[in-house]
């Protein structure tokens, strides 16, 4: 099994986290008031999961999310939004924690493998958790802004890549194939039309200069 960090952002604010995993902690698992879980994972995508201490005392440093890769593929990246819908940021948007498996640049099915990238196998299972650091900073919102506990929280799946220029995008599921023929005939663009291109270098510059340590 593989633990592995996750990003968190709250309104346009991105808070690094840290590759090198969480530091020791006191264990925080003692129950608190129960929480409302929403899986919005989509039918036909093949992985299982399962979110554990959800209602701990400090679930945004005990919460780990689960997966299980059920298909008979490689997934190489895979992401989720744990998002907190009564939770609202200085610009108003929702505050989420962002969390993924794998290199970032996978996101782009056009990307090619590298060494390093290291692949969940069938029937292998991964541990998604929020980094200390990220866990932090929002106890520290907590503190200085007044927010409450959330009482929902909302796993979305948002994409997964086999390696192969196929996979799954947004949160509906949508089947990505960026080998496939488009028929431009037809009078309606296909949903992931935009997103089976190439994203450009700049793209990356741009995402990477909102990263704050």
């Amino acid at each position: 099994m593989v633990t592995v960090p996750a990003l968190a952002f709250g309104a346009n604010l991105w808070i690094k986290a840290n590759a090198q995993g969480n530091s020791p902690q006191e264990s925080s698992a003692e129950p608190q008031e129960e929480k409302t879980l929403m899986n919005r994972h989509p039918p036909g995508v093949p992985v299982k999961v399962k979110v554990k201490n959800l209602n701990s005392k400090k679930w945004a440093h005990d919460l780990e999310v689960e997966v299980t890769n059920t298909s008979d593929k490689l997934i190489y990246f895979l992401h989720f939004y744990i998002s907190l819908p009564e939770i609202k940021g200085p610009m108003g948007h929702t505050f989420a924690f962002w969390l993924k498996y794998g290199r970032g640049e996978l996101l782009d099915f056009s990307t090619p493998l590298e060494p390093t990238d290291i692949p969940i196998q069938p029937g292998e299972k991964c541990t998604l958790k929020i980094p200390e650091s990220s866990a932090k900073a929002w106890d520290n919102m907590k503190e200085k802004e007044g927010k409450p506990e959330p009482k929902r929280i909302e796993l979305l799946f948002q994409g997964l890549n086999f390696g192969d220029s196929t996979g799954y995008a947004d949160a509906a599921g949508t089947p990505v194939n960026i080998h496939k023929k488009i028929n431009f005939n037809k009078t309606c663009v296909p949903p992931m039309f935009l997103r089976t291109f190439p994203v450009p270098r700049q793209f990356w510059l741009t995402l990477q200069a909102t990263v704050f340590a």
